[in-house]
């Protein structure tokens, strides 16, 4: 008797896709980068029930965002499923209605921006994630 297996070999991933969803993603700052340097120059506080909160992206485009114990919006369901991909070379992260601007993703950080221009100046908006 002969036997054949048949081995689904999965796509491989880039270093990127292996690095935004090896782990879930915590808050860890948020502000405004006043000078566009990549620092938050003017830190905003999170609400203390948003600490616990956590992002998962999974390999497949999919993902969730889970408000944690501590409910922010107690008439939402706790988890919430999202859709992500890369743009622009994985220089862009599409989620939650937006399109951020990749400043930092390794082992222990995602560093994202969005941009608002009304014509005369630009107001960056940064979200750090870690682990």
């Amino acid at each position: 008797i002969i036997s054949q297996s048949c081995r689904k070999e999965s796509a491989p991933v880039s270093a990127n896709v292996r690095l935004l969803t090896e782990e879930s993603w915590s808050y860890d700052q948020f502000g405004i980068d006043d000078n566009l340097d990549g620092q938050i120059d003017i830190p905003q506080n999170f609400e203390s029930c948003a600490l616990d909160d956590e992002i998962k992206f999974n390999t497949n485009g999919s993902g969730s965002f889970h408000q944690g114990a501590n409910l922010c919006y107690p008439d939402i369901p706790q988890s919430q499923p999202l859709e992500w991909k890369f743009h622009n070379d994985e220089t862009q992260l599409e989620y939650g209605g937006a399109v951020h601007n990749i400043l930092a993703l390794d082992e222990e950080q995602l560093a994202i921006y969005t941009e608002e221009s009304d014509g005369t100046s630009t107001v960056r908006h940064m979200v750090v994630y870690n682990h």
